[in-house]
């Protein structure tokens, strides 16, 4: 091969590099996912709150 088909070569991924960046994918969208269901359980208790507030405050007037 000559020296410019080396080089075009040089920059294509091997199936170690598209095994690594699986492995970095995967664990990105488990700490995405993590990070969602934490998100959710704050707003749930949030609605919660912001209910029993309005229902006491009309319940006692």
């Amino acid at each position: 091969m000559t020296v410019a088909a080396i080089d075009s070569f040089e920059h294509l991924a091997t199936k170690a590099d598209l095994h690594l960046f699986e492995i970095r994918v995967l664990q990105s969208q488990d700490e995405m996912k993590n990070d969602l269901i934490k998100w959710m359980a704050g707003l749930l208790f949030i609605q919660v709150g912001l209910c029993l507030s309005v229902v006491l405050f009309f319940h006692g007037n």
